[in-house]
């Protein structure tokens, strides 16, 4: 079955550890330093990875997804310094999700889509959603305040 727009889920705004990966967040990771783990499990919202010296977990609001592109033993790059969990795909390009550290506070997804670009309207996303993103041509209207 395809997904519509009427049975798509409503995609969360949250630019938080474990929920949408800002593409400042994930270029910074690209760059970074990172460490090469295996994937163990996906159970629940938390994603284990194995590293040769220890075991870590991380949360994802939507860490099933990760279960669909990796099985268990797959190679894994994590940034813990940019909240960042990468697979590499066959096609010789990666799936990067942002992921929270076991003490990272976790908070619930927010529906709440962008509905206006104003300074004040985006200073309060970056305030209570931790960022984000916004359409060139969006701009185009903040610009003219």
């Amino acid at each position: 079955m395809t997904a519509t727009a009427s049975t798509r889920r409503p995609r969360c705004d949250l630019f938080l550890p474990g929920h949408m990966a800002h593409w400042i967040q994930a270029r910074k990771a690209s760059d970074g330093p990172a460490s090469w783990g295996k994937l163990v499990e996906v159970y629940e919202g938390w994603i284990t990875v194995s590293y040769l010296d220890r075991t870590a977990q991380y949360r994802n609001h939507d860490a099933d997804a990760v279960s669909e592109i990796a099985e268990p033993g797959a190679k894994v790059r994590v940034s813990e310094r940019f909240r960042m969990l990468g697979v590499d795909l066959a096609d010789h390009t990666s799936r990067g999700f942002c992921i929270a550290l076991e003490k990272d506070q976790w908070r619930p997804c927010s529906y709440e889509p962008l509905t206006e670009v104003t300074s004040e309207a985006l200073a309060e996303r970056l305030e209570s959603r931790g960022g984000f993103s916004v359409p060139g041509q969006s701009l185009e209207k903040l610009h003219g305040e």
